[in-house]
């Protein structure tokens, strides 16, 4: 499998974390790549979804990570809303 390198992009719309499946808001910073596989596939992630894969693959010493479309919790602490 392959990817395109992330880009982080300001939403002009609406958009569903690929991890989370909460909604990325309007006017909100996330993160965006394209993985090749069976055909491409966009991936959209909020920030802190982004941060928490690659620090688990940083705490297990994978090279590199994948993810349950849709089958994670987004990390509390730095979610919408949270203090």
């Amino acid at each position: 499998m392959t990817h395109t390198d992330t880009k982080r992009i300001k939403a002009r719309q609406p958009h569903r974390c690929s991890s989370c499946a909460e909604t990325i808001d309007a006017g909100t910073v996330y993160a965006r790549w394209v993985t090749f596989d069976d055909g491409a596939e966009t991936n959209k992630m909020h920030e802190e979804c982004l941060a928490m894969h690659e620090n688990a693959a940083i705490a297990n010493s994978e090279p590199s990570w994948e993810y349950e479309h849709h089958g994670h919790e987004r990390p509390i602490a730095l979610a919408k809303g949270a203090a």
